[in-house]
């Protein structure tokens, strides 16, 4: 081989190259494109919860403090609410049980679309005397901080810790 045929510069072989190097980097792009956009590998459930105290009205008269629970799905999954508690002592739950007195406007099973909310109101003063009655039977300390704890029909937990103590429910 001489140094002429060394140095030649070969067209062919260059494009032929950066034809199969372009054609496997877009074979790349397009097979992680649907992961991207939120294909299998990315879907996600993902929920916002906010606890927080506010005022309920019954009409334009009548109003009474509540406890608000905002639930977002923030995720790109549809999420099916099963359950909401707060633990206590041990291994025992504080149930939210829609239909009761004190849960009027909770329904369970509750689903959440993608980029929407759910919220319901809670009577202050009968969560305030059920938390009462679980501080006399020892299931709750009074400084403990309030977490909830939302399940989905998957299984999946969410746990949102308050601001709240279990003194500031009694208020």
């Amino acid at each position: 081989m001489t140094v002429n045929e060394m140095t030649c510069f070969d067209g062919g072989t260059f494009w032929t190259a950066l034809s199969a190097i372009s054609t496997f980097l877009l074979v790349v792009v397009v097979l992680f494109m649907p992961l991207r956009q939120g294909g299998a590998l990315w879907q996600r459930k993902k929920l916002k919860i906010r606890f927080s105290q506010s005022i309920g009205a019954v009409d334009f008269i009548r109003t009474f403090k509540c406890w608000s629970l905002e639930m977002s799905n923030v995720g790109n999954r549809k999420i099916v609410v099963e359950q909401i508690y707060i633990p206590l002592l041990g291994k025992e739950k504080y149930l939210f049980i829609p239909g009761t007195s004190r849960f009027k406007s909770l329904q369970l099973p509750c689903k959440i679309d993608v980029k929407n909310q759910e919220s319901f109101l809670i009577e202050d003063k009968q969560f305030s005397e059920s938390f009462k009655e679980l501080l006399e039977q020892n299931k709750v300390k009074r400084r403990t901080k309030i977490i909830i704890v939302i399940e989905d029909t998957a299984g999946k937990r969410y746990s949102y810790k308050t601001k709240y103590r279990v003194e500031d429910l009694m208020a």
